[in-house]
């Protein structure tokens, strides 16, 4: 009778195993003992002199954009596979083809690899300045930490929740009640990018930092209208009349006169506010945002159609 451990059946063993040593990649393993082990192929080498006259060529600085220096090593490579050297002398780059005696002093390949140099500089120039909006450096966060990411609790790491805070304005200490709307919205981030698929998600569609910036304002508003004692939201310029609106981002609290008189010119005319009456009414899709200038216009059209009312009164009463 055969025993249990022959009738279980024969796997055939990998070389994923964890138990089998550690083997060389099956194409450059030699066939037998007897087998030469195939070379180990060297990276070209280029002298300096060579590589500072083609960062010259190509336009490049390596100093301020060290990233870039496998431009001017592909250009040197491509040209070797062409046929072609790369000679300095007194200080004049030349291109030497090795099957006769012509040089020159341009090539095609150094024109297309400047051009290509040219067009990353000037990407990298516009991603610096699109780093100073906070709102961007809090999508490129969200990207980085989702993109290729498989467990949504390796996501709201503490460094990237600091980070984020950081930049939407938000401090650990004095807005506590904040941070689960935060890590919420990164988890809904994580999520559209499963759904939606890698491919579909970038930088910009990532997540929506309006929509986090009027969750942020409406969870403000619930806590101020909690800790006030008459449940009500004062204007913090007059301080006698309600609040209408609430900025999204100095926070605070104004009527549509103050809002009107204090954000109608220089840079605040630009700043974004939220209703606090429809707060509560519009869906966080819909954007519930105002410019202080459609304040302003509002608040006037408002202030001329009383005393159009109160003119009519008083020539009716005539």
């Amino acid at each position: 009778m055969p025993s249990p451990r022959d009738e279980r059946p024969k796997l055939q063993r990998t070389y994923s195993d964890p138990d089998l040593p550690s083997l060389l990649p099956l194409p450059v393993r030699p066939a037998s003992a007897s087998d030469i082990r195939p070379k180990v192929k060297v990276a070209q080498q280029f002298s300096t002199e060579v590589l500072d006259a083609m960062a010259g060529k190509l336009g490049l600085d390596v100093e301020l954009n060290p990233e870039f220096r496998w431009v001017i090593r592909d250009c040197l490579l491509s040209l070797r596979e062409e046929g072609w050297s790369v000679n300095v002398r007194e200080g004049v780059v030349e291109y030497a083809y090795k099957y006769s005696d012509s040089t020159r002093t341009d090539h095609e390949i150094v024109k297309a690899h400047r051009e290509m140099a040219t067009r990353l500089v000037a990407v990298q120039r516009d991603l610096k300045m699109q780093h100073l909006d906070p709102l961007y450096r809090v999508k490129h966060l969200v990207y980085m930490a989702v993109m290729g990411e498989t467990d949504v609790r390796r996501v709201n790491t503490p460094k990237l929740l600091e980070e984020v805070m950081e930049n939407v304005g938000v401090s650990a200490h004095d807005e506590p009640f904040l941070i689960q709307r935060i890590k919420v919205s990164i988890e809904d981030a994580y999520f559209r990018m499963k759904k939606d698929g890698p491919h579909k998600t970038t930088i910009e569609n990532c997540i929506d930092c309006d929509s986090l910036l009027v969750n942020l304002d409406l969870d403000r508003v619930g806590f101020m209208k909690k800790i006030s004692p008459s449940g009500l939201l004062y204007c913090v310029e007059c301080q006698t009349s309600l609040g209408d609106v609430i900025s999204t981002g100095c926070h605070d609290v104004l009527c549509n006169a103050c809002a009107a008189e204090t954000h109608s010119r220089g840079n605040r005319q630009d700043c974004l506010w939220s209703s606090l009456s429809r707060l509560f009414v519009l869906s966080v899709n819909r954007k519930p945002q105002l410019s202080a200038a459609k304040i302003a216009l509002n608040y006037f059209a408002e202030t001329a159609s009383k005393k159009r009312m109160h003119v009519a009164s008083d020539k009716s009463t005539v």
